[in-house]
């Protein structure tokens, strides 16, 4: 019993020393600390920053910069304070003898290539996007030039389909991305120009008036435009004016030219070379002369930039 008493009283003892050192030693890091404040400015035109984050790191102090662009907090010599803005580059202090420590923050602007235009974000990295894009600028566009705007899309965006119906001149062309697909449904994505939602075809717009593409593919890009995209998203960027410089002007002149001609006449039956007549008519048949010329050739011409007095008729009747 006794030498249970004089346990306990040993016991007591300890844990009066070790929390009484505790104590001591957190008054001593107390004692440490000293009052920092300062003022945070834009560094392009010196103007407050209001809202601007202040962390001593590795800890839970910090503060944040008032309308006047002024902070106030505690920390101790050696530790580093870090001031971090939306839009911002993060910039890190050591707090050392001053007591007054002035910032200035400047914009951080991402790179040209890692940006990319989207329906809710003017500047979003190519990495935090959910969805799958690929952009087809003017560089691209100069490497082979297409005849519309659909078929200058051919072979550059991958998941996309270019289908047209017919050959002829001007026609339209079905444009089909990755994702859903329908028999009876509607599988057209959706055209957007300069922000604005277009219904008409891409073969009625002129390709030397686009500047880029912007292609989302997938039905992930209902999640930036609506349930309407569900087929994908094509966003077309038109061309603006630009600066030249003084005494230079730039003229750009295309034209396309080329010829329609029946590559293989087949040999059909020619000894019914004839038609019945109608009743009202006088004679029982009558000859059916556009059995055997139904194809014509012909030249095709497209200038966008019209020649000066020059005749296309004798072009055409030679």
């Amino acid at each position: 019993m006794k030498s249970f008493k004089y346990l306990i009283h040993k016991t007591s003892i300890f844990l009066l020393f070790f929390f009484l050192s505790i104590s001591l030693l957190a008054q001593n890091d107390g004692g440490n600390l000293k009052t920092i404040s300062g003022t945070i400015t834009y560094k392009q035109d010196n103007s407050p920053l209001i809202g601007v984050n202040v962390i001593v790191k590795g800890t839970t102090r910090g503060s944040i910069s008032d309308f006047d662009g002024k902070y106030q907090l505690k920390a101790a010599k050696g530790e580093t304070l870090v001031f971090t803005y939306l839009g911002m580059k993060t910039i890190e202090k050591e707090v050392g003898d001053e007591n007054i420590i002035d910032v200035q923050m400047e914009d951080d602007a991402f790179g040209l290539e890692e940006v990319v235009i989207s329906g809710v974000a003017s500047a979003t990295p190519r990495k935090n996007l959910t969805v799958s894009v690929e952009s087809v600028d003017a560089d691209k566009l100069k490497d082979a030039h297409a005849a519309s705007a659909a078929s200058a899309l051919q072979d550059k965006v991958a998941g996309l389909k270019v289908i047209k119906a017919n050959g002829l001149p001007g026609s339209g062309a079905a444009l089909r991305l990755r994702g859903s697909t329908s028999l009876v449904g509607n599988q057209n994505p959706m055209i957007m120009l300069d922000g604005n939602i277009i219904s008409t075809n891409l073969a009625d717009i002129n390709l030397d008036d686009i500047e880029s593409f912007e292609v989302v593919k997938g039905a992930a890009a209902a999640a930036l435009y609506g349930s309407s995209a569900g087929n994908g998203v094509i966003v077309l960027r038109s061309k603006r004016g630009k600066k030249q410089k003084e005494g230079y002007s730039k003229v750009v002149v295309r034209t396309e030219s080329g010829f329609q001609e029946l590559a293989h006449k087949l040999d059909l039956s020619t000894h019914h070379p004839y038609q019945l007549a109608d009743d009202w008519q006088d004679y029982p048949y009558t000859r059916n002369v556009f059995i055997l010329f139904s194809f014509f050739s012909g030249i095709l011409l497209n200038d966008e930039l019209s020649k000066c007095q020059f005749d296309y008729l004798s072009l055409f009747y030679k």
